[in-house]
């Protein structure tokens, strides 16, 4: 798998979840705040980001990007924050004018380290 095909994964994974259940979105950023302030949370969000990471990183690591686990936390954060924008205000267009150049400038960049 190349990484512009993990590009392409990535884009329709995150944008599935921005179409589908945007509300499933903003809880998970709710909970994210709500564990930082109550520590009880933390384990749950730390479970849930571990597994998430874990996902992202496989995905990395089969397109042969260096440091997949290190490069998984890059793309998890841009992941996040292209959610959390468009949760916030919605943009039209905004996979193909946002998610799929960002991601995949993002993944070749990451496969070009090395």
């Amino acid at each position: 798998m190349r990484a512009s095909d993990v590009a392409v994964r990535l884009a329709d994974l995150l944008l599935d979840r921005l179409g589908d259940d945007r509300l499933a979105v903003v809880a998970v950023f709710e909970l994210y705040v709500a564990a930082a302030r109550r520590p009880p949370l933390q384990a749950a969000m730390a479970e849930w980001s571990s597994a998430y990471l874990d996902l992202v990183e496989a995905m990395l690591r089969q397109a042969g990007i260096p440091r997949p686990r290190e490069a998984a936390v890059v793309v998890v954060a841009a992941l996040d924050g292209l959610s959390v924008t468009q949760v916030a205000t919605p943009t039209p267009g905004f996979g193909e004018s946002v998610v799929r150049p960002s991601l995949e400038r993002l993944l070749a960049a990451l496969h070009a380290v090395a």
